[in-house]
């Protein structure tokens, strides 16, 4: 027997990508529609069973329903992929901006050498307070950006904004982390990983559960974030090359490119996509292992470039993961309503 919550249910499935204020007055729009035509029927004669039966027959197969209208709501705005996009961007931003206050002080190496080319040397009070101002509008703006996400429920754009966020909360605390004293109990240990982990899942968990598009914008946002970390601490030392971490701007750049076309993109063209970002975040953290190769060599440790560029797949094949589990959740809830 064909009932209209699970009709409704596998309706909802169907349109993936809409946003959940576009889905609610589709969901209410067909509801109102079938249970008008229920009602029209059963005044006809017609028992309850057989006529949600007629009417969903009338009405077509919930699923194709679904699939025609995600197609024509489920695209995605300019203004909603632009506000995707500036995660990266602006957090490229920052981190270079800072950098050239850093160049400032300290010699550009590149290739090794040291070239005396500094001929304005700031006051340290200046600089201080420079980047303090910097990094204070970049974070502000990005935790406003976040709040705003949460505030509108949740749209498309949201993931990127969330997931930066989480990242560098959590790079924040690990660096605080390092000047506390060791704690010295294995449960409290523990304990504080399960919650660092718990952190870095909630975009994940909640964008990836949303819809598959919104689960990929905020998984490829933090494998960018943690591909533009690697790049931005080639400057500090040993190796202190100012010129590598400067490829923090134009790899920001093509991050946030590559965020508006995945969220303007369909299907087909979204996976190539995403292969592309995870590509070009991987080539990133393995350019930069490159250079510590040969200091890492001789100085008799073990290259972890590899194992880097493994984790920076990481999010994305775990907003997979819970999309699919969205998507059975979604399918076994149909067939228990259905049966």
């Amino acid at each position: 027997m064909i009932t209209l919550d699970g009709y409704l249910i596998e309706f909802q499935v169907a349109l993936g990508n809409c946003d959940e204020a576009t889905k609610r007055d589709l969901l209410d729009e067909i509801a109102g529609h079938l249970e008008d035509r229920v009602r029209a029927l059963q005044l006809a004669g017609v028992s309850e069973e057989e006529a949600m039966n007629k009417a969903t027959n009338q009405f077509g197969a919930a699923r194709e329903i679904g699939d025609r209208l995600q197609a024509v709501h489920g695209r995605v705005s300019r203004r909603d992929a632009v506000l995707a996009a500036i995660p990266p961007v602006l957090l490229a931003l920052g981190s270079g901006i800072s950098l050239l206050f850093f160049i400032s002080r300290a010699p550009l190496a590149i290739g090794g050498t040291t070239p005396a080319w500094q001929a304005w040397q700031p006051d340290a009070g200046i600089l201080g307070a420079g980047l303090l101002i910097i990094i204070a509008l970049t974070g502000l703006t990005l935790a406003g950006g976040a709040l705003v996400a949460l505030l509108r429920r949740l749209p498309l754009w949201a993931g990127p904004w969330l997931s930066t966020i989480a990242v560098a909360g959590m790079g924040l605390l690990i660096g605080l982390g390092e000047d506390a004293p060791p704690l010295n109990n294995a449960l409290l240990e523990l304990l504080v990983a399960l919650i660092l982990l718990a952190w870095i899942l909630l975009p994940l968990v909640l964008m990836a559960w949303r819809d598959l598009r919104s689960g990929l914008l905020a998984g490829l946002t933090m494998s960018m974030i943690f591909a533009q970390s690697l790049v931005t601490n080639a400057r500090a030392l040993p190796l202190q090359r100012f010129d590598v971490a400067l490829l923090v701007l134009p790899l920001g750049l093509m991050q946030g490119a590559l965020l508006y076309l995945i969220a303007r993109s369909s299907p087909v063209q979204r996976w190539s996509l995403t292969a592309l970002a995870l590509i070009l975040n991987v080539i990133a953290i393995l350019g930069v292992g490159t250079i510590w190769w040969d200091w890492q060599a001789t100085h008799g440790r073990s290259d972890s470039s590899f194992y880097f560029a493994f984790l920076s797949v990481c999010p994305v094949l775990a907003a997979l993961a819970i999309s699919a589990a969205r998507w059975g959740w979604g399918q076994w809830r149909a067939r228990l309503v259905a049966g």
